[in-house]
């Protein structure tokens, strides 16, 4: 039995996306893959989705930018950020950098 959650895949490494886009698919979820942020920027603006999985390095936009964006027009979908950074400090120092201008631009200090 299908559910009904749409996801999005934005992940670069095309292997690594095939392999959970086929194991979302073989667990009942319908799962849209972009290799690049324009793609999955297009893809965000089409359709509406249950959960999104972004990786941090994408071409041509990358995924924090997109998170914040994401963020701006949607903030209830949840988002799982993906990273190969070489540090998980690498990825929670951009990840503040990102909260931080999501913070200012909100009026939050």
């Amino acid at each position: 039995m299908e559910n009904t959650y749409r996801i999005l895949i934005a992940e670069d490494e095309p292997k690594l996306g095939l392999v959970i886009q086929e194991e979302l698919a073989r667990q009942g979820y319908q799962a849209d893959m972009a290799y690049d942020g324009a793609i999955a920027e297009k893809l965000f603006n089409q359709h509406s989705y249950s959960l999104i999985l972004l990786d941090i390095n994408l071409p041509y936009k990358n995924g924090l930018a997109l998170c914040k964006e994401f963020r701006q027009q949607n903030n209830k979908v949840p988002i799982i950020m993906l990273t190969a950074l070489g540090e998980i400090q690498d990825a929670f120092d951009e990840a503040d950098d990102m909260h931080d201008s999501v913070s200012h631009e909100a009026g939050e200090e």
